[in-house]
């Protein structure tokens, strides 16, 4: 919701400023004409209309770059939550794939000193299969076990 605001504010700013932009370029190909210098010289009608002309252009102006900032701050900030929020699930993802499946339901007062135990029992299963003691398929079945 906040990107579609700050699009329809973005659009909003963009018209405000040409449309100011258009009201003041009339302002002043109308003061260089012949007949709007005879009017500015002789006429005080003309020139409050040619200033309240001049303010609408600019306040129209000023409306309008407020606006657009607005409408790119709101798209901007919107971008930046969306990549948070994505930063932090691929975070998240990393760190269950990084701890294997068997240690995470250990304490974590316990985890060093189980892990040490399963890390003991692998590597005297691995000593008696290179004695021949045991065969492979001895060794994966009591391997799977000391995970379980």
């Amino acid at each position: 919701m906040k990107k579609f605001f700050g699009i329809l504010f973005l659009i909003i700013g963009i018209f405000g400023i040409g449309i100011g932009i258009v009201a003041l370029t009339d302002l002043a190909t109308r003061n260089r004409s012949l007949e709007g210098q005879i009017q500015n010289e002789f006429s005080e009608s003309y020139n409050k209309e040619s200033f309240e002309q001049q303010a609408i252009g600019l306040a129209l102006i000023g409306s309008g770059l407020i606006f657009s900032i607005l409408g790119v701050i709101m798209i901007a900030s919107k971008s930046k939550k969306l990549k948070n929020k994505l930063t932090t699930i691929d975070n998240t993802q990393a760190a269950s794939i990084a701890v294997p499946p068997i240690y995470n339901n250990l304490n974590t007062s316990t985890q060093s000193t189980k892990m040490d135990d399963v890390l003991n029992q692998i590597e005297r299963l691995g000593k008696l299969k290179e004695q021949g003691l045991i065969t492979e398929e001895e060794f994966q079945e009591q391997k799977k076990k000391c995970f379980a």
